[in-house]
């Protein structure tokens, strides 16, 4: 024997009866779609609101780090992190994650630290471009101080580049970082004479450092010369 099951139903818009349940389907799919279609017309609505907000100004995107409650433990964590961060690579690692949950007090109390750690031109002028940056800190005022400082190693460097002994390699090597230094020195300032200073005070590094070489050149070359006469 078999049975049927038949679905009665009536919708507003049909007059009859139906009996399929399959037609009964197909009715409910329309609204379901019928439904989609007005909340995707919603959606778009919104969006073209927000699109014509933010060309009159009144819409921002925020990009400022969310400031975050942290708890006992990561608290605990950091003030860890605080006591083991000897270096200035770690302090300004630690700054960074501290910036990224919102506590910049925190992460300007680092930095001070690191100031400690930074012994040469390099360091200060990794230290200036992490202050000024607005992604971090934005301490133009204390970025200024650095790269005077960063400046302050570059001349020290100068003034003693006819003491050094340009036959070690490393020496060479430290000669040309501060050389380098004087160019991210001009880059990185605002002053726009400042930086001009830098260029030419990079060009006299340059240039006393390429005469140095070419006096000892000149010295090689005399030895050999006079090495090869005595062995004829």
């Amino acid at each position: 024997m078999t049975f049927s099951y038949q679905v009665y139903l009536r919708f507003p818009f049909d007059k009859k009866y139906s009996t399929n349940y399959s037609h009964a389907m197909k009715y409910l799919i329309i609204i379901f779609l019928l439904f989609a279609v007005s909340s995707m017309l919603i959606f778009l609505k919104d969006i073209m609101m927000v699109l014509k907000s933010s060309k009159k100004g009144r819409f921002k995107m925020v990009t400022k780090y969310p400031t975050l409650k942290l708890s006992d433990e990561q608290v605990k964590k950091f003030k860890e992190r605080e006591t083991m961060a000897n270096s200035l690579i770690s302090c300004r690692k630690l700054a960074v994650d501290l910036i990224e949950i919102g506590d910049k007090e925190w992460a300007t109390h680092i930095c001070k630290k690191a100031e400690n750690f930074a012994v040469n031109s390099t360091d200060c002028l990794i230290l200036g471009k992490f202050v000024k940056n607005d992604k971090y800190l934005g301490n133009k005022e204390w970025a200024i101080e650095l790269f005077k400082e960063s400046e302050n190693y570059c001349r020290i460097a100068q003034k003693e580049l006819p003491n050094k002994d340009l036959s070690k390699r490393r020496t060479v090597k430290k000669i040309f970082l501060e050389i380098e230094n004087y160019g991210k020195l001009s880059e990185n300032v605002d002053d726009i004479e400042w930086s001009e200073r830098l260029k030419k005070e990079l060009e006299y590094f340059a240039l006393e450092l390429d005469q140095l070489l070419e006096k000892r050149v000149s010295k090689i070359l005399q030895r050999i010369e006079n090495r090869n006469n005595k062995k004829k």
